[in-house]
């Protein structure tokens, strides 16, 4: 059975930008389950936006700006723990996925096979649309170091640190490890320490058996 698949945008004042980033998520080879952006208390009119020429998107208003942490958090909570959709794919509102990064992502974690189960992250390589320059994840070897021509080059690969941006995160995850708590965690500490050994980076990347892969995609970030 095919997995179900929500992305969530963390978005503020992205009322320019964002529409280009909702059409190329409406043009995925692999619908998308849910469309979800959580409007971080913009003040452009993007909530406006999104209900009059997209109606089908959930939208999450929050009351105040509660930081990307604090949005991802709220976006992570619906999609994967009220709606229990199995992969959240995150996204920055003026980042625009090609339309097969989707599938050529799924594509990379069944290529797995038995390893697939202990995937909990998997990332494209974020491509700069106007230098074409790639960014590709670090690796940490008592310290962050980049990583080598051969391994970037690699239809698939294990890293330590990502971008954000464009990740798959599974709801197991986030059910197992939880969430930033805005009442009881400092957003430039423990959440980022948090966020680092559950989504994307940590000096322990197979801390709890959970894995960080990186399949090369056509992301592009700002």
């Amino acid at each position: 059975m095919s997995p179900s698949v929500a992305s969530v945008t963390m978005a503020y004042n992205a009322a320019r930008v964002l529409p280009r980033q909702i059409e190329a998520l409406l043009q995925q080879r692999r619908a998308l389950q849910e469309i979800i952006v959580v409007d971080n208390a913009s003040t452009d009119g993007t909530g406006a936006m999104l209900a009059e020429r997209y109606p089908q998107v959930t939208v999450l208003r929050m009351k105040e700006n509660s930081g990307a942490a604090g949005a991802w958090a709220r976006g992570l909570a619906y999609a994967a723990l009220e709606k229990s959709h199995e992969w959240v794919w995150s996204l920055d509102d003026d980042s625009v996925p090609a339309t097969d990064v989707l599938v050529r992502l799924l594509e990379g974690i069944d290529s797995l096979n038995a390893a697939q189960a202990e995937v909990g992250m998997v990332v494209p390589m974020p491509v700069h649309r106007g230098t074409g320059i790639c960014y590709p994840p670090f690796l940490w070897r008592n310290g962050f170091v980049k990583a080598t021509a051969e391994q970037v080059n690699q239809p698939i690969w294990f890293a330590d640190m990502a971008i954000a941006s464009g990740s798959l995160v599974r709801r197991e995850v986030v059910r197992k490890i939880g969430l930033y708590c805005p009442a009881t965690e400092s957003p430039d500490t423990t959440t980022c320490v948090r966020g680092y050994i559950c989504f994307s980076t940590t000096q322990r990347p197979r801390c709890k058996q959970w894995r960080n892969s990186c399949s090369k995609g056509g992301h592009h970030p700002k």
